[in-house]
């Protein structure tokens, strides 16, 4: 699954059950890779490997 499908899943679930904003989820996007990129073997945020672990950062909304 890419980071950004992630995100936007993830955003959703932290507002009122509504699908968020494309700015929402650019914004969470960007957030997650932030605390990501370093745990990424590839270092590619559209690559993840199966068994890697990321951390979700808390939504904002």
């Amino acid at each position: 699954m890419a980071a950004d499908h992630l995100a936007a899943e993830h955003a959703a679930t932290g507002g009122a059950g509504a699908w968020p904003g494309e700015a929402d989820i650019g914004s969470y996007w960007a957030r997650l890779i932030d605390v990501n990129r370093s745990a990424l073997r590839s270092g590619d945020p559209d690559l993840v490997f199966p068994g890697e672990r990321i951390a979700l950062p808390p939504t904002r909304r």
